[in-house]
């Protein structure tokens, strides 16, 4: 019984009536949203994590025009409300014009020397003012600066995975593209160090009368590499013991009881910083009988070409013969797929 469960996510359930994953993954635009499995999440009764901790993740997160906006509107509505003091309170000034020229010229340090408070009520104002630009000012810039300085390199992965038949001793496979979309052409130092993938299999399963969701590793030929450049194909050999041996015939069907997904995670030889990227596949996603196109071919003796219009491109590959290893597994392995 432990067998059964030990690759069981646990604490989470899942709906016996609505379908776990999405029809398919392939237009995911990583929305703003939190998504699990292409699916957002709405956060119940807040979050057990205060707030404020997370402000400068937070912003640092926001889309350019965004953040922009943000500082933008921090910055007028700081000088706005302590103009109004001048004009309000302060008396400092006869049109709120003035006032606002005041509360401008403390808060930028700008200073042109013509407009001054009169009163002590505006030069208490101005300490204030000019303690607070002292430290949001240098916020600011640091923020910005922080956001510019964040590394976004990004792997480029293909759209669908393919099931290619016949791969290796006459067992089909699960192949993964995946590309360096980068056009530098300094390849002794535009590269990706120390790489490595890990592939995962998850599935909704029918577990002890309740609706579970499990997960299996994915094993691939070759999931390390001192670094990565162009373009590399991943390769999960599906055989007896690979856990989609039971789906692998499944998979030309319309269902959505499944989603593998492919991470990543590499040095950047430039910043010598983590580089994490992931991208999952739902089961209408997989192309059946197909491999990809190349990518790569020779222009000349002398010149080799790439060409990333053909990441995603795929072809017939049609399987001459049935694979005997479509069997499920023991019921001590794996538990049975979840009824729609």
């Amino acid at each position: 019984m432990h067998a059964m469960w030990q690759r069981v996510w646990l604490g989470l359930t899942l709906p016996a009536t609505a379908s776990t994953f999405p029809s398919s993954l392939s237009n995911d635009k990583r929305a703003s949203t939190q998504r699990f499995f292409g699916k957002p999440i709405e956060w119940v009764h807040g979050s057990p994590r205060p707030a404020y901790k997370d402000v400068i993740y937070m912003l640092l997160h926001w889309s350019w025009p965004r953040l922009w906006c943000f500082v933008t509107v921090v910055y007028c509505s700081i000088t706005v409300l302590l103009g109004l003091v001048f004009y309000e309170i302060c008396d400092e000034c006869d049109v709120f014009s003035e006032g606002l020229g005041m509360s401008y010229q403390a808060f930028s340090t700008i200073g042109f020397g013509i407009v001054y408070p009169m009163h002590r009520c505006g030069n208490y104002v101005i300490i204030v003012e000019a303690f607070a630009s002292m430290l949001m000012l240098p916020a600011m810039g640091g923020l910005l600066f922080s956001k510019l300085s964040i590394p976004r390199l990004r792997v480029a992965f293909s759209n669908v995975v393919v099931l290619q038949p016949n791969y290796v001793n006459g067992l089909p496979a699960l192949v993964f593209r995946v590309a360096n979309p980068s056009p530098s052409t300094h390849l002794e130092t535009d590269v990706l160090l120390d790489v490595r993938f890990l592939a995962e299999l998850h599935i909704a399963s029918r577990l002890g009368g309740n609706h579970v969701l499990q997960r299996f590793d994915l094993p691939l030929q070759q999931s390390s590499f001192i670094f990565f450049r162009f373009a590399l194909e991943l390769v999960h050999v599906i055989d007896a013991t690979s856990p989609l041996a039971p789906f692998a015939v499944a998979m030309a069907m319309e269902d959505d009881a499944m989603v593998i997904t492919l991470a990543m995670e590499a040095v950047d030889a430039n910043r010598h910083t983590s580089v994490l990227d992931q991208h999952a596949y739902a089961q209408a996603d997989v192309r059946v009988g197909f491999r990809f196109a190349r990518m790569l071919s020779p222009q000349s003796a002398a010149k080799l070409a790439l060409d990333f219009d053909l990441l995603h491109a795929v072809e017939a590959a049609p399987m001459v013969a049935p694979v005997p290893l479509l069997r499920k597994p023991a019921p001590a392995t794996m538990c049975t797929r979840a009824r729609r």
